[in-house]
């Protein structure tokens, strides 16, 4: 008997529906939206996610860089977020007001022209007009998730495994040029505990996977999203072809 290797196995167990309305099953709808409306009734809350991003050089080698981003949040329009890397050290502070950038190891902010008035809001400039980009923004951007149902053309339960000490169904989706997957808790909290994407439009397909902790109690208070610039700090400008302050992906 002829034995199947273990992508082969997988390939065969996973086989994609026939139908282009199966492609999407029911069940991976309703554990986004079940996640979707959690996500966006929490008015405050802070995150922890545990990154490993892979970065492909010239020379097509990949690296793994690791991580760690910290995020505060109260909503609508209250942010810090803290990113440690293997190469970089960032952070982030937007109080409703003004946001800025900050890479306190080499002592210099800048100042996010035009702030808006919303997280969500505050992420998408940041990204579009001046390059700044944050692991799993999306998940703080989340808004009542119909734009996301929209977008979804692949979705499946691949199956059930454990994080730590929780029992997570493990979910696949393809939206837009990118594979996204989610271990969501079979019970309790609908929030996701890990997450893990590739980029489909790069031909190198690199792999971003993060393992999440929420505290849902949190409470932080206003002082924490403002910025104060320590003595000696230099402010600069920020541009999207600005390359100094480049926030590690």
């Amino acid at each position: 008997m002829r034995s199947l290797t273990i992508g082969a196995w997988l390939v065969a167990a996973m086989a994609c529906p026939a139908t282009a309305q199966e492609l999407v099953e029911p069940a991976a709808r309703e554990v986004l939206e079940r996640m979707g409306t959690h996500l966006t009734g929490l008015q405050a809350y802070e995150l922890t996610a545990d990154t490993g991003m892979e970065i492909v050089l010239d020379t097509d080698q990949k690296l793994l860089v690791g991580g760690t981003a910290v995020y505060h949040v109260r909503q609508p329009n209250r942010l810090k977020v803290e990113l440690r890397t293997d190469v970089a050290q960032r952070e982030f502070f937007f109080d409703g007001t003004s946001a800025t950038y900050v890479s306190p190891g080499d002592g210099f902010y800048a100042q996010v022209a035009d702030a808006p008035a919303t997280i969500g809001e505050m992420l998408e400039h940041a990204a579009q007009r001046h390059g700044l980009a944050f692991p799993v923004a999306d998940l703080l951007a989340w808004n009542s998730g119909a734009e996301w149902m929209g977008r979804i053309t692949e979705g499946f339960r691949v199956g059930q495994t454990r994080i730590g000490d929780v029992v997570a169904d493990h979910w696949a989706y393809r939206i837009d040029n990118q594979d996204l997957e989610l271990w969501i808790p079979v019970e309790g909290s609908p929030l996701p505990l890990r997450i893990s994407t590739v980029d489909r439009q790069d031909l190198t397909h690199p792999r971003f996977t993060a393992t999440l902790s929420w505290n849902e109690a949190a409470d932080p208070a206003d002082a924490i999203f403002s910025f104060t610039p320590a003595e000696g700090m230099t402010a600069i400008p920020l541009a999207s072809t600005d390359l100094a302050l480049e926030a590690p992906r």
